[in-house]
Parts: C-alpha cells; structure tokens; sequence
C-alpha cells in the first residue's frame, strides 16, 4: 500500500514538471520572435577568441530503449522503465559559446545635447536671469535692500525645492542643476545682504553661508551630483575672505576651515569622490596663506605652527581613516603628502625674520615634523616618494641658509639637536621601506642625508660657527647612523662619503689650529673617534648574524655591497689622511702623539688581516704609516733630536716584520708578507736621511747592513715555520728579495766609484752560485742584472778613467783588480745558466756573460797598455805615438786573438772563434798597414810580405782544424 502511494506521488511531481517544462518553451519562443532579424552583410564588429571547452554532462541511458533521459528522471518518458540504477556516462566536452562582440563606445550626442547641455544651459540662463533681474530692480530702486534679500533666498530655496520635487520623476540632470544653481544664488544673496546692505552682523552672515555649504554638501550626497559639491567647496572657501572684517580671528576662522574639510573628507569618504580632498587641501592652504599675508607677526609663530601642523596632521588621519574604510585611493593619500611640503616654506618664512631666526626650537620642530609626515606619507604609498625627496633637499636648503647667516654658539645646541633630527628622520626612511616593504626598490638616496647635514657641520666648524662640545657628539651620531644604514642597505658610496665627512670634520677643525698644542688637545678626541667607527660596523655585523639575519642586497642604485671588516678599515684608513694635513701644515717637534695614533691604526687594520682574512689592509697600513711619517719628516724632522723619530721608525719596521712571522704563519696571508718585505725599503728611506743628516756618511752602509741582517733573519726564521704551499716561494722570495736589496745597497751606500763595481760583480757571481743551492729564479736575475750594470760601469763608462790620478807602478793598479775580478765573476756565472732555458732574444745568457768577460779582459789588456807608456796623471790612448808603444798594441791584441781562437778551438766555441779571428784579422791589419807602413820603402815592402806570410800560415792552421773536425 505504501509502495502504491510513494508511485502516484512521483507521477503526480512527474505531471507537475512537465507543465513548467511546456509553460517555459512557449515563454523562450515569445522572447525568441521578438529579436531582430540578422541582417545580411560583414559584421564589423570582430568576435574574440573563443573561451575554453566546458564540461557538458552527457544524459543518462534508458536500459531497455536507450532513449536519452534527463539526470533528475526516475523513469524512462518512453517506456516507463526506472533509471534509478542506471550510471550515468561519463562528462564530455562541448565547445563554448562564441563571446558577443563588445559594442564600440559612442556618444550619444542626441542624448547629451539635449538633456544634459541644454539643462546645464537652462540652469545657468535662470542664475543670470536672476542676477540681470535683480540688477534692474536695484538700479531703478524697486525692491528695497531686505525685500531683496528675501526675494533671493525664495527664489534659491525654491530652485533647491523644485529640484527636489523632479527628482522622483526621473529628470536627474535638472534636478542637478536646478539645486546647483539655487545653492549658487544662496551664496549671492547671503554675501550681498551683508556685503552691500549691511544687513545683520558678520556673524550672521558668516552663519547663513556655513548653513548654505552644509546643505549644498548633504544636496550632493542625496543627489549623487559632484557639481554641487564642488559648489559647496568654492563656497565654503570663499566665505571667510569675502565676509572678511579685517579683525584677526584666527581661531573661529581656522575652526570654520576645520569643520569644512570634515564635511568635504565625509563625503568623499560616502561617494568615493577623492577628487574632493586634494581640492580642499589646496584651499585650506590658500587660506593658510592669505591668513599669514595679512595678519602674521613674529609673536604669532607658535599660532602659526599650530594651524600648519593641525591641518598636515588632519589630512593625514582622512588617509588613514579611508584605509581602515578600504578606500586607499589616492586622492586621501597624496594630500597628506603635498600639504607638508608646501608648508615647509612656512618653515622658511619664519626663519626668515631676524628675531625668529635667532631662536630656531619651534621652527626647526615644525621643520622635522613635517619632515617626518613626509616621510610616514611616502612609506605607505609609492606615489609620493618624489614628494618626499623634493621636501628632504627643500628642508636641507633651508638648514643651509639659516646655518649661514644666524648660527652662533648660544643656539648651536638647538641646531644640533635639529640637524641630528634631521639626518635620522631621512636615513630611517630608506631602512624602513627596505624591512618594510622589500617588494619596492630601494631608496639608497635617502642615505645621502647624513652625510649632507655632516657637510653641514664641516661647513659651521670650518666657519668656526660651531665650537662646542656637543659638536663631537653629534658628528659621532650621524657618521655611526651613516655608517649602519650603508652597512644595511650595502652601500659602500654612503659609507665611503660618511667617513670622509667625519674625517673632514676633523681636518676642517684642526687645520685651523695656530700651534701643536691645539692639534695635541685634540689627537685623543680623533683616537676616540676611530676607535669607535672601527668597532661599530663589527659589532653591527655580529648583531645582525646573532638575531638570525642576512645582510640585505642593495636596490637598483647601488649593486656593490661592501662587508663590515671592510667598513671597519675604512675607518681605520681615513685618519692617515687628517693625520698627513696635520704634519705638513701644523709643526711638531715631537712625532710620538701623531706617531703614536698611527701605532693605533696600525694594530687595527692589522687584526682586521689576522681575523677577517683581509689582506689588503696591511698593504695599505703599510702605505698610510710611510705616508704620515714622509710628511713628518719632510716637515718636522731636526737632526739635533734624531733618536725619537728614529725608534718610531724602527718600531714600525718590526711591527710590519714580525706580524707574519708571529700571527700569519701559513701562506695563505700573502698581503701580510708582501707588507713585510715591502717594510724595510720604505722605511731605510726615512732612516738614512735621518742617519745621514744626524752622524755622517762614514759608516752609513751599517744602516742597509743592518736591514739586510734582519731581512736575512726573517728568511731564516720564515723557511721554518711558513707552511709548505702555493705561497711558499713567494713568501721566501718577498723577504730573499729585499735581503738581496740591502745586500746590494751596501756596497754603493758604504763606498765609491770603481768599488761599486767590484762588490756587484762579486754579489751577481754569488747570486748565481746560490742559485744551485735555492733554486728560486729570482736569484738568477737578479745576479744577472748586477753583472749587466758592473759591465756597463766598467765599459760604457768614460768616466771610469778617471776615477783616480796614475799611480807609479805600472800595471799593478786598481785597474787589474777591479776588471780581472769583474771578468772572472762574468765568465764564473756563464756556465751555470742553462742554455735552453736563460735566453734573451734567442740567445742563451751565459753566452752574454762569456762576451761581457772577454771585452773587459781586452779593455784591461788596452788600459794597462796605455797606463804604462802614458806621462802624467791621467791615462792616454794614443795610437800614433812610438813604434815601441803602436808593436806593444799589436803584439798584444795579437796574443789575445790567438789565445781566444785557441780557447774556441779547445772548446768547440764557435763563437770564440769568430771573435779570435776577427781581432786577429784587425791586428794583422793595423800592423801591416798602420805600424810598418810609417817606417819607409823597404819596410813597407817587408810589411806586406809579411802580412801575407802570417795570413797563409793562420789559413793553413785552421784549415787543419777544420779537416781534424769533419771525418773523412
């Protein structure tokens, strides 16, 4: 029975259904046939790009007729057979409807001219019927003044009515301008009736006019008409200067401008019309501004402050009250950035005065106040950030100018608390964005602020405007500030100029000090100073990793980061500079306090090399150290008083000598090497001038000597404990190297002339030798050169003959000596240059050294020659003197050529051969044709007989040479 029931239901809903189905399909086809018909033809409008497939359900399958039927069906229309069992089939895809073509936007120039225009036309044509009605009445004195008045108010507040009244029926653009136009003749009539009749009292009439803009701002809100409350606006705003009795009420008048910009900030709030609050921030600046050009004095400045930060601080909370309303639109935004910066040339106007500007507090407050909004304004939106830049370089002009002409010592505390102020209000600006918003570009600019109010301050203290204490402080402040933002930001030009501020702060200071005692006073304040900015960036860094951050990426300006060691050697670098000003200009007897800052500095840049890793920071420890003490010395030395500078020079060596040797023992500090070796050049320098100027030259080659023994122990002492390594022979290289030098520097320092010669022939011979026991090429080279300048001083050198008058024995002279040893140390040094590896242009280097000591062999054979047959004190070549003296040159080359081809034939020396022939062909000659020919006929004869036997016998001699070397 129950089964029975549940059936008939179903049927019944079945029944039910379809006749909504039917009712439904006659209603499609009465919509269908009342479209247009498709006309025939292209159709311009062009169809877009068809959306993706959608699914389209696939009906279920009646089991018994495989008819279609719907998902909701119980039961098969054709048979009647239940589908309540059946699954449906799976989904497939249909094509999507084709998108309609968007019709193209056109005017409707019909419906603008005439409902819109010709209204707007209407409006406008009943106000001046009005007025030119009036104006007749008024001229023929029909109306009197308070029927007048009476008359405009019913014909504004009937315009306002009958507006009213078409609203319902649909006429929107009249009824617009029939409200706008009874609110303008409102305005009119409210201003003549007080203007011109002199009806009730200002107060009256300013009431009426607050009253009229109060209902044209509630008519544009039920109208939704923009007209009207732009109407409202100009109203509103122009009441108080057209009812102006030319008495000061500042306060009722900034309060009406108050209650005003209420009105307008609600209902831009209530229509979304923003568009309302830029305008109502430029005519309440306007009435700032009529109201300071009329009424303003001096002792008005704190009233004046208070209505500039009132209406900045007004339309920042519109701005902020509309983001918490969700309407983030621009046009609450950018007044609360605009507003403050034109109102910093309030700022300006009040510095301007002489009576102001010597008491700055509350200028410069509302200075940094607006500032700040500046800054709050351009962190919440992007769009007035050129605002904000515009205001931080207007504000720094400001402090500029009044810094120029009004800054003394009784208001310098003010002002650096102002220019401090400043300075953290425009650097926190740019770490804010970045940690606050790090989806916008970085405002690496904004970190120039700091260091402009530290040029600033340079500029005060360099004008002797600023002479406090607290002037220290505040240059501290601001350079620690610069110094953290550039770290944050990873800015090394920020950094970089902030330390040159700060040490610029000092030099402007102390270079005007008239004696040392000043810069003494001083020197433990700038030790202070690089204490601290060497210490801040570390302890920033450790900081920063220790709360578990990374150090930020600078934005598009600036890519280079820079790390906190490097700022720190940065701040320890600057100083030399100062420290340099200081010796060349101030004097100072006494070296120690400028000396001993520079100790200072020293031990700083070098812990950076030992715990950061930084090699480059000895180098240019090294570099500044030699710079201040050149200075000094150049300056300041005297050589009554040489043993102060000279223990600083010499405790700069060993600080620079044995940091690598105690503390940088691997070779991976390669900088702190090359300062060591570096050290001891740079400082003999400064130590010989001193030395020399102080004792005298007669033992001055204990001075190298000395260096060269400390060199040698440092090289002694690195082997052992330099670990081994890509850097090992370049560490024993730096520090042989300078060894070598000071070894070198002995011999021209100690002695003079042809000894020079004589101990670098013998040091280039020993440099060679000690190649085969350290096999470093440098020592190759450098013996190399020695013998190359030993020849050239003893064979490019006229000026060798010279040296010393003749002595009475002939031949045993320093001649013998000092060209025998130099010939024996070049030939000694030939044979252990490698002939396939020491070349120079192709040809191996022992062969240079071999020819070397063969012409000063030669040029030995020739001056001993000449010293035994020359008269007098000085030596003579004279080639044309007595047949004795021209034989003993001829015997003599002769010995030579055949001993050298003699030598060549013996070991195979081609070129000794060459060179043997050569000289033996040129003494033939010069026999037969010079020495025998000036003997007379016979002779002559003799000579050439002779010449011709000896050429056949050398001929006939190295033929067989020839023959015993080619086999048969």
């Amino acid at each position: 029975m129950a089964e029975e029931n549940d059936i008939l239901l179903l049927r019944r809903a079945i029944a039910e259904l379809q006749l909504e189905l039917a009712s439904v399909r006659s209603e499609v086809r009465r919509l269908g046939g009342r479209l247009p018909e498709k006309k025939s033809g292209p159709v311009k409008a062009e169809v877009p790009p068809p959306a993706p497939a959608m699914e389209e359900p696939v009906p279920v399958l009646c089991p018994r007729c495989h008819a279609p039927v719907d998902r909701g069906d119980a039961f098969c229309d054709q048979c009647g057979a239940s589908t309540l069992d059946v699954k449906p089939s799976p989904a497939r895809l249909r094509p999507p409807a084709p998108k309609k073509a968007e019709p193209e936007l056109k005017i409707d120039w019909e419906r603008f001219m005439g409902v819109k225009l010709f209204a707007w036309v209407g409006g406008f044509a009943l106000f001046l019927g009005v007025i030119f009605f009036v104006k007749y009445a008024f001229e023929n004195n029909l109306i009197s003044p308070s029927t007048r008045v009476a008359l405009g108010m019913l014909v504004g507040i009937g315009a306002i009515v009958g507006g009213l009244w078409l609203r319902p029926r649909g006429y929107a653009v009249t009824v617009e301008t029939l409200c706008a136009a009874g609110i303008a003749i409102l305005y009119g009539d409210a201003f003549a009736s007080r203007a011109f009749y002199r009806l009730g009292s200002p107060e009256v009439a300013f009431g009426l006019m607050s009253l009229i803009t109060g209902a044209a701002f509630v008519l544009s809100v039920r109208l939704g008409s923009r007209y009207v409350s732009i109407l409202g606006l100009v109203g509103g705003f122009l009441t108080p200067p057209l009812l102006s009795t030319g008495v000061d009420h500042a306060v009722a008048l900034f309060s009406y401008v108050t209650i005003l910009n209420v009105g307008l900030a609600a209902v831009a709030l209530r229509m979304k019309w923003d568009f309302l609050v830029p305008l109502a921030a430029g005519a309440t600046l306007l009435m700032e501004i009529g109201w300071t050009r009329q009424f303003f004095s001096p002792d008005k400045e704190t009233l004046l402050a208070g209505i500039i930060l009132w209406f900045c601080a007004f339309f920042l909370g519109a701005a902020a009250l509309a983001r918490r309303r969700d309407h983030d639109g621009l046009g609450f935004h950018l007044p609360a950035a605009a507003l403050p910066l034109f109102c910093l040339g309030f700022s300006a106007y009040l510095l301007s005065f002489q009576a102001l500007g010597s008491r700055p507090i509350l200028q410069f407050v509302l200075l940094n106040l607006l500032n700040l909004q500046l800054a709050y304004a351009a962190l919440r939106r992007e769009e007035p950030r050129p605002l904000y830049i515009i205001g931080g370089v207007f504000s720094f002009v400001i402090l500029s100018a009044w810094t120029n002409r009004f800054l003394t010592g009784d208001i310098l505390n003010a002002a650096l608390a102002c220019f401090l102020a400043f300075a953290v209000i425009h650097a926190a600006a740019p770490a804010a964005i970045q940690r606050l918003r790090p989806d916008r570009s970085a405002w690496n600019w904004g970190y120039a602020f700091p260091g402009l109010v530290l040029a600033l301050l340079v500029f005060a203290i360099h004008s002797q405007r600023a002479v406090g204490f607290l002037v220290w402080p505040t240059v501290m402040v601001l350079g620690m500030v610069a110094l953290a933002l550039a770290w944050f930001a990873a800015a090394a030009w920020a950094a970089v100029a902030a330390l040159a501020l700060v040490v610029g702060a000092f030099a402007a200071w102390m270079l005007r000090l008239p004696d040392a005692a000043g810069v003494i006073q001083i020197l433990p304040l700038l030790g202070v100073f690089i204490l601290a900015f060497f210490a801040w960036p570390l302890y920033l860094a450790r900081t920063w990793v220790r709360s578990g951050g990374e150090k930020p990426k600078s934005g598009e300006v600036e890519k280079a980061g820079i790390s906190a060691a490097e700022l720190a050697a940065c701040a320890a670098i600057m100083p030399f500079f100062l420290l340099v000003a200081v010796c060349g200009k101030v004097p100072l007897p006494d070296p120690s306090p400028v000396f001993g800052l520079v100790f200072l500095l020293d031990i700083l840049l070098l812990g950076i090399v030992r715990f950061r890793k930084m090699d480059a920071a000895a180098l240019v420890a090294l570099a500044g150290t030699v710079m201040v003490q050149a200075f000094w010395h150049g300056h300041n030395f005297q050589a009554e008083a040489p043993a102060v500078a000279l223990c600083w020079y010499s405790l700069f060596y060993l600080v620079f000598l044995l940091f690598p040797l105690l503390l940088c023992r691997g070779t991976e500090r390669l900088g702190a090497w090359r300062a060591a070796a570096a050290a001891g050049p740079l400082q003999y320098l400064l130590v010989y001038r001193a030395v020399s100027l102080a004792v005298g030259r007669d033992y001055i080659g204990a001075v190298p000597a000395a260096y060269a023994a400390s060199s040698l122990a440092a090289l002694m002492f690195a082997r052992a404990i330099v670990l081994p390594g890509e850097g090992r022979k370049s560490v024993l290289a730096y520090l042989g190297g300078v060894a070598l030098f000071f070894i070198t520097l002995i011999i021209p320092v100690q002695f003079q002339k042809e000894w020079i010669t004589f101990g670098w022939a013998l040091e280039g011979a020993a440099l060679v030798w000690l190649y085969s026991r350290v096999p470093h090429p440098g020592l190759k080279a450098w013996g190399a050169g020695l013998l190359l300048v030993a020849f050239a001083r003893l064979a490019l050198n006229p000026a060798v003959l010279s040296y010393h008058p003749r002595t009475s024995a002939p031949l045993w002279n320093w001649y013998l000596l000092v060209y025998g040893v130099s010939a024996a140390c070049m030939w000694f040094a030939a044979p252990r240059f490698s002939a396939d590896e020491d070349r120079v242009q192709g040809v191996p280097v022992g062969t240079y050294l071999n020819v070397f000591g063969v012409v000063l062999a030669f040029l030995l054979m020739n001056i001993e020659i000449a010293d035994f047959f020359s008269k007098g004190p000085a030596i003579t070549f004279d080639f044309s003197g007595s047949f004795s003296q021209d034989m003993t040159y001829s015997l003599a080359w002769a010995l030579f050529s055949i001993a050298l081809v003699g030598f060549g034939i013996a070991r195979s020396s081609q070129g000794a051969r060459y060179g043997g022939l050569a000289l033996l062909v040129a003494t033939i000659g010069k026999v037969f044709l010079h020495d025998l020919w000036r003997l007379g006929q016979l002779y002559r004869v003799a000579s050439i007989v002779g010449l011709a036997v000896v050429l056949i016998l050398v001929s006939f001699v190295y033929q067989r040479f020839l023959n015993e070397k080619t086999p048969a």
